[in-house]
């Protein structure tokens, strides 16, 4: 009669108490006879209910045990799992290895989604027209192309709607994208919108997301402002310098030039640049207007942080 030797089996690499949906993930397991031997060669199992999912072999013997890696592909759909990991018995002429298993029990949660929303102008005359961009990224860097993305007002009317491009925004993994052209309200004032991103018959269950914005409408810009800033001891222009007027703003171009459409009305000017300073002015437009601002060259962020380095009392 052959003798008959217990096995065990753990995970050295458990599984994770939660996962996204549709997800593969590693798992390594860990098989040992309680008389020592060797197990590699012999199978592993992964089974949910009575279905193997995964299957391997032990390969890695370090003297008191063999291990080896499984890929997971997880189910699609969300809710809690009970799996286990399956060593079957087997029979040589020496002995008899028992069966032995290992419970796997996780959840399977939807994808986590992010939006993101930029470049809304600060200002837009009263009835005109605007674009946004929209982007939406999955935590596990799922595919969206083609996904449809709305956009809807204060109370809750969809006002505009984009589609996802076919690759992600440059410098991201996965923020797929899109401009979505909006009309503007007839009244003044400041107006909220909501971007939504539907997750609706989607391959693997994904939680929904939003990214709120907002923007002014005013009256009709009908005046210009050209805005030239110098600077002050040298009278060399000033390119890259960001020119507000209100809540409208420009930067200047290599020449040190900046226009601004503006509506009727009074606003304080003023620019930003770093190395660059100016006190702001109060400018009445009724018409088209040119301005020259003569800016003083100031020590730059970097300039002063090392500063401090170098004047900080070490010891």
């Amino acid at each position: 009669m052959s003798q008959v030797h217990r096995t065990s089996v753990c995970t050295s690499q458990p599984l994770p108490s939660e996962a996204e949906a549709g997800m593969t993930v590693p798992l390594k397991v860990r098989v040992s006879c309680d008389q020592g031997c060797d197990l590699r060669g012999r199978p592993v199992h992964v089974v949910a209910s009575d279905e193997i999912v995964a299957s391997s072999e032990l390969a890695d013997h370090d003297g008191t045990g063999c291990e080896t890696e499984l890929l997971l592909r997880l189910p699609k759909h969300v809710g809690d799992h009970t799996w286990r990991v399956l060593f079957p018995e087997h029979e040589t002429e020496a002995c008899v290895h028992e069966e032995s298993a290992y419970p796997l029990c996780f959840k399977t949660i939807p994808h986590a989604c992010s939006m993101a929303v930029w470049d809304v102008p600060s200002a837009v005359s009263r009835a005109g027209e605007l674009q946004v961009n929209v982007g939406v990224r999955c935590s596990a860097g799922c595919q969206l192309t083609g996904r449809v993305v709305e956009v809807h007002d204060e109370l809750g009317k969809k006002v505009g709607e984009g589609v996802l491009g076919d690759t992600p925004l440059d410098g991201t993994g996965a923020l797929y994208w899109t401009a979505i052209g909006l009309s503007a309200p007839t009244h003044e004032g400041v107006h909220a919108r909501t971007s939504f991103f539907a997750v609706a018959g989607m391959e693997l269950p994904h939680e929904s997301a939003t990214a709120a914005f907002s923007f002014r409408t005013d009256n009709p810009r009908e005046h210009r402002a050209t805005v030239r800033v110098v600077e002050e001891r040298t009278r060399t222009p000033a390119g890259g310098v960001e020119v507000r007027c209100g809540p409208y703003r420009a930067s200047t171009d290599e020449r040190g030039v900046a226009q601004l459409a503006l509506p009727t009305g009074t606003f304080e000017l003023s620019i930003r640049k770093d190395g660059l300073q100016a006190q702001p002015f109060t400018v009445v437009i009724t018409e088209d207007l040119s301005v020259d601002v003569e800016a003083a060259a100031v020590p730059t962020r970097a300039e002063l942080n090392a500063r401090v380095f170098k004047d900080y009392p070490w010891g």
